[in-house]
Parts: C-alpha cells; structure tokens; sequence
C-alpha cells in the first residue's frame, strides 16, 4: 500500500506549487480545497500524513485538528499557514500538530518536513508492533513478563506451526 499525504488548501496555485516540488518523491499526494472535502476524503481513506491550512474557505483547520483528535484518526498533521504566531503555533501543537510551516514554503522545507514525519510515524507503528507481540504478560496460559518469559514466548511463537516434536 502506498502512502498517502493530503495537503488541504484552499489555495489552488500553491497546492501547484507543493505538488510540483513533491512529484518525484515515493508517496501519493492528493489535494483538497475545503474543510468538508477533507473530512470526506479521510472518511474514505485515511492518510498517513495531512498538510493543514489554517484559514479554509467553509471553516477553520483548527476545527479538522479537532475533529482527526475527536475521530481517533491517526495521521500525522503539518500546519501550513500564513496567519500564524508563536503563540498559535504552540496552542496547535499541544492539539496534536506534529509541525508548523509558515507560507510561503520552500521546496526543501516541505520534503524534509514531510518525509521526517512520514519516517517517524513509520517508526512509531514498528515499536507499536514490536510491543504487541514482545511486552505480553499473559501467553496461552503462561503468566509472566519477564525477559525470560518474553523468550519462551517466542520460542513458542516460532516453533508452533513446525512440525518438530
């Protein structure tokens, strides 16, 4: 599955723009204008990475933080936006935002920003994973969290669907 990054914009020269500076690069990127569209498309298919507009035509993007918050949506948000301060920054990024960008953004800020994020939650889902299936206490009966426990149980996890006696 490919990734997926949604620049929402009001904005059609810029998104251009964005979309120009990130063709090459190994992910699918999509664009949308309003607030209504974006809570449509994630609704659809949920993208691993968003670029948020603060000022939108039919709402503001502080309102779509709110609602990925609400929602569970686990994307990563970048704040795109010309009307911003320190302040707002810092207010956006305890909801959740996971970067800032003041327009206008320049090629290489956009890629390394997107691909930095891209990167960490592509970490984050690896120690997820990792833990689900290492940091167990229970295992089919066996009680114990142990590192030596964790062994066993992948010793059992591994040997299950051999045929070795």
């Amino acid at each position: 599955m490919k990734t997926k990054v949604l620049l929402i914009e009001d904005s059609k020269s810029l998104a251009k723009l964005y979309q120009q500076y990130v063709k090459d690069e190994p992910y699918d990127f999509y664009h949308v204008e309003t607030g209504e569209e974006a809570i449509r498309f994630i609704e659809r298919e949920v993208p691993q990475l968003i670029i948020l507009d603060l000022k939108l035509p039919d709402m503001p993007g502080e309102t779509i933080l709110d609602w990925l918050a609400e929602q569970q949506i686990p994307s990563s948000v970048i704040i795109a936006t010309a009307h911003g301060s320190i302040d707002c920054a810092v207010s956006l990024l305890q909801k959740g935002a996971k970067d800032f960008l003041e327009k206008p953004i320049k090629a290489e800020r956009l890629k390394t920003s997107i691909n930095l994020h891209l990167q960490r939650t592509k970490l984050e889902n690896l120690v997820e994973d990792i833990e689900r299936k290492f940091d167990r206490n229970r295992f089919h009966g066996f009680i114990g969290s142990s590192l030596a426990m964790q062994g066993v149980y992948k010793i059992i996890d591994s040997v299950a669907p051999t045929s070795a006696s």
